[in-house]
């Protein structure tokens, strides 16, 4: 009954990496044109007030270069864009309803001064300028800290990136100032989260964070931060086991980057309120590096994710973008926590060695995309506090984790004005019973009439 924090709409949104974009995949590149493709990304995106945004990113992403007819194929750039795919992806775009946000190529054009080279940038600029085409915005560059420590003394530091970003909101001021109310948001730095941001952090420090947004806050509209969950489910010594999927004490573990994050960027920036700049969970999914096969994408991931989506937002995260929505994680890695198809999926037409034609497997959504659909349709900005007659109660502990919102009206589904949405994962293996009743500051609530949904294996 008490609102703590009001998130974004949209507040769920998700991505495809820009290793999905890379032309020799098996399989070959994302078809932006798979009728599939189309029509989950049309129901992911107009699931909820505030639609949804597409991120294309990540680490591939300062891979990438866009290309002319007078490209000659000597670059060191792995991936390689023409304008008629381009083009592909904001029809795909203008069909779903989907906002765009593109991850530039911030960290591997360099001039020789280490500031940023913004020519291939703006070649891209100034072909949507030519096409009257807008998009929501612009990332730059994908966890810095990485690039920075495996290319450390040559590669930028955060006080360079801090001053690239307000040179990148000159240029889309110079390119799209007629724009009004579309004109684009610049999301960054995508600071990734292992260990405690230390000196032997391979994502940066704790100052190399607050550098980047300490120079460029005049250019941000968001703070964006990664975190994957199950850090410990996939690693050298414990290789993605289904018992970490589905241990409370494991899954429902506050993660303490979340609160650093918050307080970093707020004694910079200030908070929503203060700064009207979001702060973004703009990565996350079971666990890193594409995932664990047969894990990440199944059933048994949805504990996690239902408890993640509650926890970020009580955290007051204003946005969180779910890793994938289908493809690779990275050049030569299938995503195995996508929300859709199997890791590598593309959609696109390939032939065989005598030429015939070989049509794309069909895409078939995995559970996190229902979970992701059903989210969105009920669960309001409205986050409310949740809190137990039993002051003992652990969710890490009791095996549950609980979290509410205001629903969303809806007289197609039959949610009236004024009714709350409870989300739950239970990993114990006996029922949860939720009660006739709710205490609130009020008094006692009736949890009836209510509808209830509940996400089971087949």
């Amino acid at each position: 009954d008490e609102s703590i924090y009001i998130v974004n709409e949209p507040f769920l949104s998700m991505n495809i990496d820009s290793a999905s974009l890379y032309q020799e995949n098996i399989g070959g590149r994302l078809n932006f044109s798979d009728p599939d493709l189309m029509d989950y990304g049309k129901q992911f995106c107009t699931s909820s007030p505030g639609e949804a945004i597409l991120r294309i990113g990540g680490s591939c992403a300062d891979k990438l270069i866009f290309i002319n007819d007078d490209f000659n194929n000597s670059t060191e750039q792995k991936i390689w864009i023409d304008f008629d795919y381009w083009d592909s992806i904001i029809n795909y775009i203008d069909y779903t309803n989907c906002k765009l946000v593109w991850d530039l190529n911030a960290l591997s054009l360099r001039n020789d001064d280490n500031t940023w080279n913004s020519s291939n940038a703006e070649m891209l600029f100034q072909h949507m300028k030519d096409n009257n085409q807008n998009i929501y915005g612009f990332e730059f560059g994908n966890e810095p800290g990485h690039y920075y420590t495996r290319h450390y003394p040559d590669a930028p530091d955060a006080i360079q990136l801090g001053k690239d970003l307000n040179t990148l909101k000159s240029l889309l001021y110079t390119y799209f100032h007629n724009n009004n109310d579309s004109f684009p948001v610049i999301f960054g730095p995508d600071n990734c989260g292992p260990g405690n941001m230390d000196d032997d952090s391979p994502c940066g420090n704790r100052k190399f964070f607050m550098d980047i947004i300490s120079n460029g806050k005049e250019a941000l509209n968001g703070v964006t931060v990664h975190h994957y969950g199950l850090i410990s489910a996939k690693s050298e010594e414990n290789n993605c086991n289904v018992q970490d999927f589905t241990n409370g004490s494991v899954i429902f573990t506050p993660e303490k980057n979340y609160y650093i994050w918050k307080h970093l960027k707020n004694s910079i920036l200030g908070n929503k309120q203060e700064s009207n700049i979001d702060l973004i969970l703009g990565e996350t999914a079971s666990s890193g590096t594409g995932g664990c096969p047969e894990l990440s994408n199944s059933y048994a991931a949805g504990f996690w994710y239902v408890h993640t989506l509650g926890e970020v937002a009580s955290i007051q995260y204003d946005q969180i973008f779910r890793q994938d929505f289908v493809g690779w994680s990275g050049i030569g890695d299938p995503s195995y926590y996508a929300l859709a198809g199997d890791g590598g999926w593309s959609g696109a037409y390939t032939t065989d060695e005598n030429g015939n034609v070989i049509e794309p497997i069909k895409l078939i959504p995995n559970p996190d995309f229902y979970t992701s659909v059903l989210y969105k349709q009920l669960m309001g900005k409205q986050v409310l506090n949740v809190t137990y007659t039993d002051h003992l109660f652990n969710p890490m502990i009791y095996g549950v984790s609980i979290h509410i919102n205001c629903a969303v009206e809806s007289i197609e589904r039959n949610i009236p004005k004024g009714a709350i949405t409870i989300a739950y994962a239970n990993t114990r293996n006996n029922n949860v019973n939720l009660g006739n009743q709710i205490l609130t500051s009020n008094g006692y609530i009736s949890t009836y009439p209510r509808i209830e949904y509940i996400l089971k294996t087949g």
